[in-house]
């Protein structure tokens, strides 16, 4: 209640949001152990995303605002991978993960109840922990590895990213529709020879309080 009040005498608004949001872990390998140089050498990992958040939008001044917020997003990926010949185990990840928007907004408002709002800005993000699972195709005969790790299965990858995103969002009423981009400006590689950075699309929807 303290909050909603001081919300309404600030010019100030609460938005939730759930969002679809896949991420793709790009990693280049720019040489090899021994030090000599390689050309285009890279792979991607691709993961299904989604986030829940809230957002609290200060009005600066006239429609420009700031919106600080948090959220907290699961990344998996889900596939088959061949053994030997046509015998195949199950390979599933999970990533969990703890962010932080800081978006530059304008509200553009088209009549009473529409309204368009181009946003911008960082994003940190960490790296709570996860799992890496591998199993028979009927999920038995599982064997269990945390997603940060330097064994077999695991990702050698820093916690910390931050990210710069941009987007625009389309509201009727208290009602919004949220798109944008993300890439991650950090490179999350530990090994000296690669690089790798995280990027991709979002989209959710949002209600204003």
């Amino acid at each position: 209640m303290a909050a909603m009040f001081v919300a309404e005498n600030v010019s100030a608004q609460w938005n939730v949001s759930w969002d679809i949001a896949p991420e793709v872990f790009t990693t280049n390998i720019h040489s090899d152990p021994t030090g000599m140089p390689l050309i285009n050498v890279n792979s991607k990992k691709t993961y299904l995303g989604y986030f829940v958040g809230a957002t609290y939008n200060f009005n600066l001044v006239d429609n420009l605002g700031i919106a600080i917020g948090g959220q907290f997003r699961w990344d998996r990926q889900h596939k088959a991978k061949s053994i030997f010949g046509p015998l195949k185990r199950r390979h599933i990840e999970n990533l969990f993960l703890c962010d932080i928007p800081v978006m530059l907004n304008y509200g553009i408002n088209l009549n009473r109840d529409w309204k368009i709002t181009p946003f911008i800005g960082p994003m940190l993000s960490y790296g709570l922990g996860g799992n890496i699972k591998i199993c028979d195709q009927d999920y038995s005969n599982a064997t269990t590895f945390p997603w940060y790790g330097t064994h077999d299965w695991g990702h050698d990858y820093k916690r910390l990213n931050l990210y710069g995103l941009g987007g625009v969002s389309c509201s009727y009423k208290q009602f919004n529709l949220s798109i944008g981009y993300r890439y991650g400006i950090l490179d999350l590689d530990k090994d000296d020879i690669s690089t790798t950075h995280t990027s991709g699309f979002f989209v959710g929807l949002g209600y204003t309080l």
